[in-house]
């Protein structure tokens, strides 16, 4: 058979359709880079867990769960929450809990922030000051300090207004009272309270 020469509007209808393979091939290549880097304009900011993940610890380690009479150990301090009982008299209740903090490390330091921290609700309840355990007090390298502190639920000003209600779960939360350094590790640590525990704080408060 002869070879045919192709005619002059073939040949350019064949141009046309390689050159459409060629722009859908790199379409095809760019549509997978997009998907790859995340696709389209989006945020760059870091997106924000719920309370639940500050508490547990999940978002990057923050608290540390600790168990009753165990130590947790956190930027030169080692905490040790032993005991939750419920207290309080006629302007609502608290929760009295015994603690022990030791300053381990080789420079002065302080007593733990403590307080509770309610479910879905990241504001942490104060504490009375007829404790036997001083929030922030003094606590040289080397030294310990332990007695009980009557922590009030988050809100409790002790002025008669009301106060919201604590919802489970809640937790006892310790944590530095200084500037906490970047170099990693825990900030704190956290030990949970018994939801009938709470019921009964909740039955009690100021509404």
């Amino acid at each position: 058979m002869t070879a045919r020469t192709p005619r002059p509007f073939e040949a350019f209808r064949r141009r046309g359709i390689r050159r459409l393979t060629e722009w859908v091939a790199v379409a095809a290549v760019g549509a997978l880079i997009l998907v790859a880097c995340g696709g389209g304009a989006k945020s760059s900011a870091p997106s924000v867990g719920p309370a639940s993940d500050l508490q547990s610890g999940s978002n990057a380690a923050t608290f540390v769960n600790g168990s009753p009479g165990v130590p947790v150990e956190f930027l030169g301090l080692k905490v040790t929450v032993s005991m939750m009982t419920q207290g309080g008299d006629d302007s609502g209740p608290w929760l009295t809990v015994h603690v022990r903090a030791e300053n381990a490390g080789g420079q002065p330091g302080a007593n733990p922030n403590i307080g509770i921290v309610c479910a879905d609700n990241e504001q942490t309840g104060g504490w009375q000051a007829a404790s036997t355990f001083t929030v922030g007090q003094g606590l040289p390298a080397g030294s310990f300090d332990e007695g009980d502190v009557n922590l009030l639920l988050p809100g409790d000003s002790r002025t008669g207004q009301m106060v919201p209600e604590c919802k489970t779960p809640a937790v006892v939360r310790a944590s530095t009272t200084g500037v906490v350094p970047r170099s990693g590790g825990p900030a704190g640590g956290f030990w949970s309270i018994a939801d009938d525990i709470v019921a009964r704080l909740n039955a009690t408060r100021k509404q």
